[in-house]
């Protein structure tokens, strides 16, 4: 094969696979009601690298940061239930993708929004102060209490448990008798 013949179906492959994503991009947005805007990251389509704070013990990957049409970035986190009000804890996770986007991306982030999924049900999340004081006190707390093996809470739910992220260290997930009650 020459040159010219390479060049030819490599250019047809990326215009083809651009066209597939775009199609995709568009039924994710409508599906889930997302900002209209290109997709600058996207978990839930293909694994994405985690995003890290340097001013905070954090790190995460939200569903999706779009750049919306009035030139904003925002973090999407999408949830499955059949909720009809934002959860506490699921306001605190797309807060601190708020932290994560806006550090990473050393932008400004005005708010998050959190869809769920089973009720198509969307939640525009300010990430105001109020909130920003709440993450940095939660994290405080879950690293006294990591440092200092203080339960606060027990889990209802073992399977709930076994999928948070600091079940490793978590000495409550560890104690069977707290585990099986």
């Amino acid at each position: 094969m020459n040159a010219s013949l390479i060049i030819f179906f490599l250019s047809f492959f990326l215009l083809i696979f651009g066209l597939l994503s775009l199609r995709l991009t568009r039924k994710i947005e409508r599906q889930w009601n997302i900002p209209k805007g290109p997709i600058m990251y996207a978990d839930i389509i293909q694994p994405e690298q985690p995003l890290n704070s340097k001013t905070l013990c954090l790190r995460g990957k939200p569903d999706y940061i779009v750049r919306t049409n009035n030139d904003e970035i925002v973090p999407v986190e999408v949830k499955t239930g059949n909720h009809t009000h934002p959860k506490p804890w699921h306001v605190m996770q797309l807060i601190a993708y708020c932290h994560l986007v806006s550090e990473n991306y050393d932008l400004t982030v005005s708010h998050g929004i959190l869809v769920y999924y089973d009720t198509k049900k969307q939640f525009r999340i300010p990430y105001s102060n109020k909130y920003q004081n709440q993450l940095f006190s939660t994290i405080e707390k879950m690293y006294d209490h990591m440092l200092t093996n203080t339960i606060t809470h027990i889990p209802s739910n073992e399977l709930r448990c076994r999928h948070c992220s600091f079940h490793q260290v978590c000495p409550t997930y560890h104690d069977k008798n707290i585990m099986n009650r």
